[in-house]
């Protein structure tokens, strides 16, 4: 394990993650990246794991979770099982029809996100913190909604958005933009299944 990964761990534990919810982290990142390379076979491996961690770990109405059923739907698809897919896509779909409730929880009680979730709101968005915290995490989950809605795998890339975008504290914020930004389908206006080449940002 490299000096900043055993950082990362750290900081994740000490902020009241568990070490499972790092693994299944861990799984998505690197099957993001082997698709975003081209490589959805080996991406899909990935995907099988942490989908089956998930049911393991992850409660039914957490983002993640629902991130987890899309990314098995990717699974199925990729290896021909077309009805697998389908049905796996639409339980991911209702799933993820209930992650606004879930962003309404944490916004407007901030004292379950952690310490940290409420350090964000007070020092990152200022007195109308709430508010406006609730906006941009809800752009997201209507951003992946559309994403599951149209149901195209993304195309691979040289742009990782999980390295620019994860939220560099532990909270539910992050956990939120895990499930956004590390599902395996694409903006539907330039989702593609076909590939081409790119150097990948590793995430």
């Amino acid at each position: 394990m490299t000096e900043s990964r055993k950082i990362h761990r750290t900081a994740a534990l000490s902020s009241g993650w568990r070490q499972s919810e790092l693994w299944w982290e861990d799984l998505q990142e690197r099957a993001k990246v082997l698709q975003l390379s081209g490589d959805l076979h080996r991406a899909a491996r990935y995907w099988r794991l942490g989908y089956w961690l998930g049911i393991f770990i992850l409660p039914v109405h957490d983002p993640r979770f629902a991130c987890s059923v899309a990314n098995a739907a990717a699974v199925a698809h990729i290896r021909g099982r077309s009805q697998t897919a389908d049905q796996q896509l639409t339980r991911a779909r209702s799933l993820w029809s209930k992650v606004p409730r879930w962003v309404e929880r944490i916004t407007s009680n901030p004292a379950q996100g952690g310490t940290s979730f409420r350090s964000a709101v007070r020092s990152g968005f200022g007195e109308t913190g709430e508010g406006n915290l609730k906006a941009q995490l809800l752009a997201h989950v209507r951003e992946t909604e559309a994403k599951l809605l149209a149901g195209v795998l993304e195309r691979p890339s040289g742009v990782c958005r999980w390295v620019a975008d994860r939220s560099a504290v532990h909270d539910d914020t992050r956990r939120l933009k895990a499930a956004c930004f590390l599902v395996a389908y694409g903006t539907p206006s330039i989702a593609t299944e076909t590939s081409s080449d790119g150097e990948v940002v590793a995430c």
